[in-house]
């Protein structure tokens, strides 16, 4: 797994590779003419290497901007929920206490009608006194 500082290191050469050589053969061209190809194809190679570097650098950054970015969106997402679960839950036990509420005042209501039905019961049968 790579991170951020490993991703940073220069880029190493890879063994047994060498840089794109002039197709010109070499037994023609002096030592001098030879040695400045090859100074000139090493400089396009350190050139490409360090191109490359800066590209993988970029793109790390921007990988891990992504990342965060990921990972700021589902902070705040899961902040949301919990903050609509914390009223969800709050709504429900207001609504537990109007039930309770509600449930005691029906109860009252049937003692209520309960204590006028027995006396309506007790008028009747003692003749409407």
């Amino acid at each position: 797994m790579f991170t951020r500082s490993s991703l940073s290191k220069p880029v190493a050469a890879v063994k047994g590779t060498s840089p794109v050589r002039a197709s010109t053969p070499t037994s023609n061209l002096s030592l001098e003419d030879q040695l400045q190809m090859e100074r000139s194809a090493r400089e396009q190679a350190e050139e490409k290497v360090v191109s490359m570097s800066t590209e993988l650098e970029e793109l790390s950054q921007s990988l891990f901007e992504e990342a965060n970015a990921m990972v700021k969106a589902e902070r705040e997402k899961c902040a949301r929920l919990e903050a609509r679960l914390q009223l969800m839950e709050s709504r429900e036990e207001d609504k537990r206490k109007r039930l309770t509420e509600l449930e005691k005042a029906i109860a009252r209501i049937t003692r209520v009608r309960s204590v006028l039905e027995n006396k309506n019961v007790a008028n009747v049968t003692n003749g409407g006194l």
